[in-house]
């Protein structure tokens, strides 16, 4: 009997200490009170934390502070095993210094990584693509919400956009999306000041549901020195969401327009505090993280960059790296290329690169191909290519959705292998045109409309375009403008295996005729299948040959009224290459 209630208490003290451990990647949050007063714990506290796992693994990752005394820290497990953590005792303040403990991580089962992706561990380059820490690849297929995090975007009730936050991103993962860009904040969009920059009638919008401004408000203007913990709160459970359903964000810190550069020398400073502390609050998620949202004139460049640089400069003395606590990709988003701006003046600040937002046609696939042809080797992503309800970029003969079509095959086979963004009109909460006078039709704004207009369930159809278990993408270099023998002028894409024989994907654009694929094997079947860009699926599968020049003629397509993919195979090549 003694030994069946001694093997009956360890069963319990087994069962507790499993019901008490942390999954791997899942977030473990650590919370500390500070000893001292601070006039503002914001800029005057700067704790971190050093992270160590059972595979040598070592993380420095930063605190942040959440209102009166409270610091927390998230800690990610990024393999199973014991972890341990220590403050060390760098800030001087006993609450806050030489702070310790540990937690244990057990696996996620096959099971619950197909559930949620995230749970293969963080996104990392690899090349010119993306993967997940175990190798799984990864292919960004973002929708565009720049205004998630704000009150147009409700939690489980319809608000502006018509739609809870819940039931808009609960379709978009149903439709086959896995990321969205979002701006972390608007600062100068919260009041009806002066220097709020956005069409008047959309100011005061871009705060959180309950009110609250992401920085404090003083004299109506946002004071970059006070930032609000209340609003970050009200923003913590929509990143949590999304890391718990699978989506990796594109998180940018605030728009070019904001006046930021041009405060007082302690608001610009400020700007690294901001840094710090959306790293230390959603650094332990998957994402995307941009130092910068810049989309348009080069004359704010200039003013941005040394603030941009600065918080890079902070991170590197702290981790050695200015990466990331978790290693996630970092980029900055450019008014074109970041090859030709960011990567030029700091190419430190970049692990995967961007083309963005001028032109929107197919002049970014230049951008791209340079980029896939630079060194070294960075993953691309088109980060704001055209959108459905904004005519910019339009080729004559096309409809919106037809053009959306062309940016998101187009791009990727022209390099942008680590994904693509779908675009829609709302951007971040305008309500009129470009012109600023004509007002966005209702219907046409980024509310609930957005996920059935433009047939933009279609990026869904991209991914598993890319992703096919007939070919491997990781393999593909972009040859529109090398292996097609006649592209109109980019209106065709092709992108083709490295060994410009096994394989190749490629789209055909409306209204341009057929053309062929050169420089491939002479006399040499070749399976060609159409890939249906609206509804998914290959069809028409035939067989071709190539001539005695190595040339290999496009078939018919299936229907000359629509746009199509298509994907060429070696005969008889084994699947997977």
């Amino acid at each position: 009997m003694k030994n069946i209630r001694i093997a009956i208490s360890l069963l319990f003290c087994l069962v507790a200490s499993v019901a008490h451990a942390v999954e791997v990647m899942e977030v473990h949050e650590v919370g500390f009170n500070a000893s001292k007063k601070y006039d503002n714990p914001y800029l005057d506290v700067d704790l971190w934390v050093t992270l160590s796992g059972p595979r040598g693994e070592t993380y420095h990752l930063p605190a942040f502070w959440d209102g009166g005394d409270r610091f927390r820290v998230r800690l990610v497990a990024t393999s199973p095993g014991k972890w341990s953590w220590s403050t060390g005792a760098a800030t001087n303040d006993p609450g806050l210094d030489n702070k310790s403990g540990s937690f244990s991580a057990i696996a996620a089962t096959e099971a619950q990584k197909k559930q949620n992706p995230n749970r293969r561990g963080f996104i990392r380059p690899r090349g010119t693509t993306l993967e997940y820490a175990d190798g799984t690849p990864f292919f960004f297929t973002a929708d565009t919400v720049w205004v998630a995090f704000t009150k147009i975007f409700p939690w489980q009730r319809e608000g502006i956009a018509g739609i809870s936050f819940q039931d808009y991103f609960a379709e978009r993962k149903r439709q086959g999306f896995n990321g969205v860009n979002v701006i972390a904040s608007y600062p100068t969009d919260t009041t009806e000041s002066a220097e709020a920059v956005w069409a008047r009638e959309v100011r005061g919008q871009k705060i959180s549901e309950t009110g609250l401004t992401p920085f404090k408000i003083v004299s109506d203007q946002a004071d970059y020195t006070q930032i609000n913990p209340e609003y970050w709160q009200e923003t913590d459970k929509k990143m949590k969401y999304f890391s718990d359903n699978g989506f990796v964000p594109f998180l940018e810190s605030v728009r070019r327009h904001e006046i930021w550069p041009r405060k007082s020398t302690a608001q610009k400073n400020a700007f690294t505090n901001y840094t710090r502390y959306l790293i230390a609050r959603y650094g332990c998620y998957n994402m995307i993280y941009s130092w910068l949202h810049w989309d348009t004139v080069n004359q704010v460049y200039p003013d941005w960059l040394p603030l941009v640089e600065n918080a890079h400069a902070y991170l590197k003395t702290k981790n050695g790296t200015g990466q990331l606590p978790y290693g996630q990709p970092r980029t900055a988003m450019a008014y074109g290329s970041s090859l030709q701006t960011w990567a030029k003046d700091d190419p430190e600040l970049l692990d995967l690169h961007n083309v963005s937002n001028k032109y929107r046609d197919e002049r970014m696939y230049l951008w791209l191909r340079e980029i896939f042809r630079s060194s070294p080797q960075r993953p691309a992503i088109n980060v704001e290519p055209y959108y459905p309800a904004v005519p910019v970029g339009s080729v004559e003969g096309l409809d919106s959705t037809e053009m959306a079509q062309f940016q998101m095959y187009g791009s990727v086979l022209n390099g942008g292998f680590g994904g693509h963004a779908w675009g829609d009109a709302y951007f971040g909460g305008i309500a009129f045109w470009i012109d600023k006078k004509t007002p966005i039709p209702v219907d046409e704004r980024q509310q609930k409309h957005a996920l059935t207009k433009w047939k933009s369930a279609g990026m869904g159809h991209l991914k598993d375009f890319v992703l096919d278990e007939g070919h491997d993408y990781r393999l593909l270099k972009p040859a529109s403008d090398t292996h097609l023998g006649d592209s109109h002028g980019d209106m065709h894409a092709l992108a083709i295996s490295k060994d410009n024989k096994s394989f190749a994907l490629g789209f055909c654009m409306k209204g341009f005729p057929v053309t062929s694929v050169k420089e491939l094997p002479p006399n040499r079947e070749y399976q060609f299948e159409w890939w249906n860009v609206e509804d998914g699926g290959w069809q028409a599968s035939t067989i071709c040959k190539t001539d005695d020049s190595g040339t290999l003629t496009w078939p018919n397509t299936p229907d000359a009224t629509r746009n199509w993919g298509y994907r060429i195979r070696l005969k008889d090549l084994p699947e997977g290459n």
